[in-house]
């Protein structure tokens, strides 16, 4: 017997078939209802129409009446709904006992209707794949009431004994095979089922997993890099202020270059996930192309400078003033192309020219460098991947800047394309959008060359981490601030509380996000539970618009991620401190 075979005759085990016996028991009522009122109508019109007698269909279906509607109520009961193929075997036994005596009911023994009984192994097959044995079963209880009726009916009324046993062994056999054939159809199609739904929970489980590993890669990279570039600061700071050391001033600028560089590298794997997951959210407003494009050139002009190369950018009489776009993100897009053309470039010059193209910016990146083959310019734009591999080698970079560049421009309304030829440059041409539909948002950095402010007044921070609370202390003293420090949430509360009750409040509380005892939202939330009014910033290394809408709503006035911008902090923490003091 082959492996095929074997299969169609393996039972199917009810587990397989969930649904299945309780179909089959609201099938026997309905059947068991029709064949309950329906068959006193045909009884009686066989009788008016068809030479049966009146009194003995009536008499005949006092008998059989009260047998049906048992099998029916027997369907409610915990028996029958334990047991559904039993209720509707007994059905339609009791059925096709009423059809084999149908003779009883005519003069001659005549019944036209016999053979129904004989098929009913494969019409309930049909109606309700039940197991192949209750098929079995029901053709053994059909010869058995056919063999039965003969002592009651009339000698010749009924079928011959071959034909009969002959008809319901084949029905029978048809019917079993017919009830395992759709068992195990209907068994495939549950499975199938579960593998989908299994399927769909594992992606949806991978793609949570996905997303909270980069938010915890987000957390335990950032927070190092704030002690790191934090620390560099203060040390260029302090040497550059007195007699600089020709060996520490390079040495700190190369930690502050790569701090840089890696946290750089960190927000284009952020930033390529959250538009992979249609989550990265844009900030709208009006902005000046020939701004955005001489901001970028002074940016990038002393890496362009270091490499002999000239960096110009050539506003054109058709670009728009204004377009309404995300300026950080356009800026980013810039950013990557210039880099990318300094980069590649070894002599001659970098142009961006500006122009217009009806309500949208056009930026040509234009370049003296070595080009690009056509065959490997389809590559460029793919994540993760450089035009030549030995080339990212040389020059460094994951890949990720071109394709990241193409899909904000697309997110703005435009596109990023490229024209190239070994040996002749290249033009990167980014086209953004210039919708009408700008929208005034706030501005999460401090604008470019914007001096921190001396402030005066007394702050209460939290922080576990000592590096971090030993940064942040030195960052604010030096800013003319008093600072007090606390390890933990539970710590920041009490000393908030205490210096509020005795008259002398905190002008700001500065809470980090993630700290042990009690973390920064559960403390904020308790501090605007208590009754307290002074301004909450909350510090963290998560960036996600729903962790600054998880502060926000925890009670926090500002929000500010690490690693910490120094003089966006102080601006924050300057407008709190202007903000008129309640009484």
């Amino acid at each position: 017997m082959n492996e095929g075979l074997r299969r169609h005759l393996r039972p199917v085990p009810d587990t397989e078939l969930p649904g299945l016996p309780g179909a089959m028991l609201v099938g026997s009522r309905v059947l068991g209802i029709a064949l309950a009122t329906l068959g006193p109508f045909v009884c009686v019109l066989q009788a008016t129409a068809g030479g049966w007698l009146l009194d003995h269909v009536l008499w005949m279906q006092l008998a059989v009446q009260p047998l049906l509607w048992a099998c029916i109520g027997t369907t409610f009961t915990r028996f029958g709904r334990r047991q559904p193929e039993a209720m509707l075997f007994a059905l339609v036994a009791v059925t096709n006992g009423y059809i084999a005596l149908a003779g009883l009911q005519s003069p001659s023994g005549d019944n036209p209707y016999s053979v129904l009984a004989l098929i009913s192994p494969v019409v309930i097959a049909a109606f309700a794949p039940w197991k192949p044995s209750w098929s079995l079963a029901i053709g053994v209880a059909d010869v058995a009431i056919y063999l039965g009726s003969k002592l009651a009916l009339p000698p010749g009324s009924l079928l011959p004994v071959p034909i009969v046993c002959g008809v319901s062994a084949a029905c029978t056999l048809l019917g079993a095979a017919a009830g395992q054939v759709q068992r195990g159809v209907l068994a495939s199609l549950h499975r199938a089922k579960q593998a989908a739904e299994q399927a769909r929970r594992e992606a949806q489980a991978a793609t949570q997993a996905k997303s909270e590993f980069l938010a915890t890669m987000s957390h335990e990279i950032r927070t190092p890099m704030t002690a790191i570039l934090g620390f560099a600061d203060e040390l260029l700071l302090e040497v550059e202020s007195g007699a600089p050391s020709e060996r520490v001033v390079p040495a700190l600028r190369t930690i502050k270059r790569n701090g840089e560089h890696l946290l750089r590298l960190l927000d284009d794997v952020l930033d390529a996930a959250k538009i992979e997951s249609g989550k990265l959210q844009l900030e709208i407003r009006p902005c000046s192309p020939a701004e955005l494009a001489d901001e970028v050139a002074e940016l990038l002009r002393g890496r362009a400078e270091a490499k002999g190369l000239r960096l110009v950018v050539e506003p054109q009489p058709g670009a728009p003033e204004t377009i309404a776009t995300d300026p950080t993100r356009a800026r980013q897009i810039l950013v990557n192309l210039v880099g990318n053309a300094i980069k590649f470039t070894d002599a001659g010059e970098v142009r961006v020219r500006v122009s217009g193209e009806g309500t949208r910016a056009v930026f040509e990146v234009i370049d003296t460098g070595i080009g690009i083959p056509t065959e490997q310019q389809a590559k460029l734009f793919e994540p993760f991947t450089q035009a030549d591999g030995s080339l990212g080698r040389r020059h460094g970079g994951t890949g990720l800047g071109l394709s990241i560049s193409r899909k904000l421009a697309r997110l703005l309304g435009g596109n990023v394309t490229v024209e190239s030829a070994p040996g002749q440059g290249s033009t990167f041409r980014a086209t953004l959008s210039g919708s009408k539909r700008a929208q005034t948002m706030p501005v999460a950095r401090a604008a470019l060359g914007e001096a921190p402010p001396a402030l005066h007044g007394r702050v209460l921070l939290a922080e576990d981490g000592s590096d971090n609370r030993a940064l942040l202390e030195r960052v604010l003293r030096r800013s003319g601030l008093a600072v007090e420090l606390a390890e933990n949430g539970r710590e920041a509360h009490a000393k908030a509380m205490s210096a509020t009750l005795s008259g002398a409040p905190f002008d700001v509380v500065l809470l980090d996000v993630e700290m042990p005892e009690m973390s920064g939202t559960e403390a904020a939330s308790a501090l605007r539970a208590d009754g307290y009014d002074g301004a909450i910033v909350a510090l963290t290394a998560h960036g996600r618009p729903e962790d600054r809408e998880a502060c926000i709503a925890a009670g926090c006035d500002e929000f500010v991620t690490k690693p910490i911008d120094r003089t966006a902090l102080l601006l924050t923490l300057a407008r709190l401190l202007e903000r008129p003091k309640s009484v």
